[in-house]
């Protein structure tokens, strides 16, 4: 919202608006700017790898699933496999 409406505002609006929004509104007419930029909070490091196993049962399940799909097909289009 535009900061010279906003001084406008009666004190109870102003105030809802605020407890909603999260930040104080200014009542100068001049636009305030921040002296420093916000941060990002700091992302938590992994304390070590976790998920080694994840990735080999999905390989693992991925080739029963090949062999069994294959193998339904051939008995439904009843093709003989050379081994």
């Amino acid at each position: 919202m535009d900061p010279q409406k906003l001084s406008q505002l009666d004190p109870k609006l102003r105030a809802a608006y605020e407890r909603v929004m999260g930040t104080p509104v200014a009542t100068s007419q001049a636009p305030q700017l921040q002296s420093q930029p916000i941060a990002p909070p700091p992302q938590p490091v992994a304390a070590g790898k976790k998920n080694g196993i994840m990735p080999v049962l999905f390989v693992l399940v991925g080739i029963v699933f090949i062999v069994i799909y294959t193998l339904f097909w051939t008995k439904i289009f009843n093709v003989k496999l050379p081994f």
